[in-house]
């Protein structure tokens, strides 16, 4: 998307959420592409806004491949109060690289338990 539309889904977006349209913003962020979700979500200024956002992506396929795109610290605050086995399951669906990034950056006992959680059984 360019700057200007990129814009509009932004402002879209945050209009839906302070809304509480969250089913409709729901629908809008099936059809939108991983880098547009992850413009968004760097955008936006609360916290929570963004969690509540990539909250609203249904898929794992899909949080992976915002994940993959945004930048670590954003990242890191969505990956915020996840369930470990459901983060150990977007991961699985990220480049290895990627992976590795996030982790190297949780606290030393997260990343120790995520990386167990990773193993094969």
């Amino acid at each position: 998307m360019n700057a200007r539309n990129i814009q509009i889904f932004h402002d879209t977006a945050l209009r839906l959420l302070r809304r509480g349209a969250l089913r409709n913003l729901s629908k809008m962020l099936i059809k939108a592409h991983a880098a547009d979700v992850a413009q968004v979500i760097r955008m936006l200024v609360s916290e929570r806004d963004k969690q509540q956002l990539f909250t609203l992506l249904q898929e794992t396929k899909a949080k992976a491949a915002v994940l993959q795109v945004l930048d670590v610290p954003n990242a890191l605050l969505l990956l915020e109060g996840v369930d470990p086995k459901h983060v150990v399951e977007m991961f699985r669906e990220m480049p290895p690289d990627v992976v590795t990034d996030i982790v190297g950056h949780l606290s030393e006992e997260k990343s120790e338990d995520l990386l167990k959680l990773m193993e094969p059984q």
